[in-house]
């Protein structure tokens, strides 16, 4: 365990297997912070190029649970995408006709039972992103079971990525909060924002002291997690075939 502040917060910050290898990182007290402060520098750069519109999901989990802070905090247009009880695909966001300043992905995402897009059409939805000039932001709460899930390993995963929220007590089961990483200036500029949205409390290092140690003991047994958890949802899907044949 880091014996101070500062050892965490850098220890954390330089873990490979935390959002994407190598870059800085920004610790956040709840879910919604993170989020919310990289809202607001999508906002700027949506100011900057006319255009605040940030495509998702259709039923996305910005939608439903954040109580549509990104449209009353920021100011930012919600761009729903794809069947709101399926997954978004590259077909549906070639459907966007509109300019679209980012691109928010969850994986896996929660509230269609963890379902997640193949590897080559994630590929080919973050590959549209980049075409368009659109932002890549991963919602990772679940990165680490998501990697897992496509046999890669998280630092692949987050590459894809501008910008990768991951959650602390999600998964490793650590204290609550979570981490954004990315590039130095827009992570420095999400800093900011941090404080400025009522983020930047007293003593948050014990929550990444926390995670660290999480991630030491338990990233080695996601792979085989997540293979189990594959055969019981085989065994279950063959057996209400059984019942119904």
């Amino acid at each position: 365990m880091p014996n101070s502040p500062r050892c965490a917060i850098s220890a954390l910050g330089s873990w490979p297997g935390t959002g994407r290898c190598g870059q800085p990182k920004c610790s956040r007290p709840s879910r919604r912070i993170a989020p919310s402060t990289d809202r607001a520098r999508r906002r700027r750069q949506g100011t900057r190029v006319r255009d605040r519109c940030v495509a998702w999901q259709a039923d996305g989990h910005l939608e439903r649970h954040e109580g549509q802070a990104y449209r009353r905090l920021q100011q930012l247009v919600g761009r729903p995408a794809g069947d709101p009880n399926g997954l978004i695909t590259a077909e549906d966001l070639a459907g966007i006709a509109e300019p679209v300043a980012a691109l928010l992905l969850e994986l896996p995402q929660r509230d269609i039972g963890g379902q997640q897009p193949s590897w080559d059409d994630l590929v080919a939805q973050c590959a549209w992103a980049r075409q368009v000039g659109a932002a890549l932001h991963l919602d990772g709460a679940r990165l680490w079971e998501s990697a897992a899930g496509y046999g890669r390993s998280p630092a692949e995963v987050a590459a894809l990525f501008d910008t990768v929220y991951v959650s602390f007590y999600k998964g490793i089961g650590a204290l609550a909060g979570c981490c954004l990483a990315g590039p130095a200036e827009i992570i420095a500029e999400v800093r900011e924002w941090r404080e400025r949205m009522g983020g930047m409390l007293i003593g948050l290092w014990p929550k990444a002291a926390s995670a660290l140690t999480c991630l030491a003991d338990r990233c080695r047994g996601w792979a085989t997690t997540s293979a189990r958890r594959r055969d019981r949802g085989a065994t279950a899907r063959s057996s209400r075939r059984d019942c119904h044949s």
